[in-house]
């Protein structure tokens, strides 16, 4: 048997995406009021500073954590992941984070993350076997872009996850809604309320507003 290092075909190899997601200024229209407001916000109540002064804002920011939590799940879905490097941009300069006195009643305008897979070669053949069970004559794999927009990389696949998990309940009777804490400005507390969700825009505009790119790995400088 030879002796000295062997390299392991089978260890794990940390691919880093990263996400960003437009929420103003970019195509898709992203609402302020309604089912369809809120965006996408990873942070809820309890991050902030300044609390939500109304109901409507409470429950914005709810509708936009509810949104953040389905992103990660379709993240997980095809391979285990984890999320790094939040950041996060309130109109006023984007910030690692939170900015030191987060106002929850300031819109979010864009964010971005970096995703780590160790076994990312699962996510795109995953997501292609989705497209075809939902139309089994999409066998060019094109997604949410529409026309040429085919998914055929793992960055194009997680792209779509992200889109998938915004757009996820297009109306209230679909069901889409999570138990969530909702903040009370009348009681300075949250109660757990089922937060209902819509999409805030056509998949087609949602999905032309998130951008994703394979990120050099921070401990090979691949």
């Amino acid at each position: 048997m030879p002796s000295g290092y062997q390299q392991n075909p089978n260890q794990l190899d940390t691919t880093l995406y990263r996400v960003t997601i437009t929420q103003s200024g970019g195509t898709a229209t992203w609402t302020t009021a309604g089912q369809t407001a809120g965006g996408v916000n990873p942070y809820d109540w309890g991050a902030y500073t300044t609390l939500p002064s109304s109901a409507t804002n409470a429950l914005n920011l709810a509708q936009g954590n509810v949104r953040w939590l389905s992103i990660v799940e379709e993240l997980s879905k095809l391979a285990d992941c984890r999320i790094y490097d939040m950041t996060i941009n309130f109109g006023s300069g984007a910030t690692s984070g939170l900015p030191a006195s987060p106002n929850a009643n300031t819109v979010v305008t864009s964010l971005a993350f970096d995703v780590a897979y160790d076994r990312d070669s699962f996510i795109l053949p995953g997501y292609q076997k989705i497209l075809l069970s939902e139309n089994a004559s999409n066998t060019s794999f094109v997604g949410y872009g529409g026309g040429s927009n085919y998914v055929t990389t793992t960055a194009q696949a997680i792209r779509e996850l992200v889109t998938r998990a915004i757009i996820r309940g297009t109306t209230v009777s679909n069901g889409w809604y999570k138990t969530h804490r909702v903040y009370n400005p009348t009681t300075s507390d949250d109660t757990e309320t089922k937060v209902y969700v819509q999409q805030p825009d056509v998949p087609a505009n949602i999905w032309a507003d998130i951008g994703v790119t394979q990120v050099a790995d921070s401990l090979t400088g691949s």
